[in-house]
């Protein structure tokens, strides 16, 4: 079983990525956060295998807040989730220690295979950005 901590302050996308990932036997939301606050909280209380973090949150976000995640849990794979496609800030998230990218464009199977791919210790990146990175 892959145990997933989920990062996202839309609740409504929240939920509704809950509820789609529920669909893959292998794949547990073990535990919810909202800011980048709350996610440095959880994943020190929660031992999962990855972090799925939304790119945009309140407070800490983005690359300070994948630094401070892989100081205090090394271990912990991140996979960004993200509107944001612009090949600088993807690279800007890789390049920060994140595991891989996905756009919030995706469809599921390609979220799952993402999950799948980094938990496994690889690196994956959504296909549609992969032409456009350095």
């Amino acid at each position: 079983m892959i145990d997933v901590i989920l990062v996202e302050d839309h609740a409504l996308v929240r939920k509704s990525l809950c509820l789609a990932l529920s669909t893959a036997s292998d794949i547990c939301i073990i535990g919810e956060a909202v800011d980048g606050e709350m996610a440095l909280e959880i994943t020190t209380q929660l031992p999962a295998h990855v972090l799925l973090l939304d790119l945009s949150l309140p407070g800490i976000s983005g690359a300070e807040l994948i630094q401070k995640i892989h100081q205090q849990t090394p271990e912990l794979a991140i996979l960004m989730l993200s509107m944001e496609s612009n090949p600088e800030i993807v690279n800007q998230m890789i390049a920060a220690g994140a595991a891989g990218y996905v756009t919030k464009g995706a469809k599921l199977d390609i979220l799952i295979e993402g999950i799948r791919n980094v938990a496994g210790g690889g690196f994956f990146v959504d296909p549609i950005l992969e032409p456009h990175l350095a």
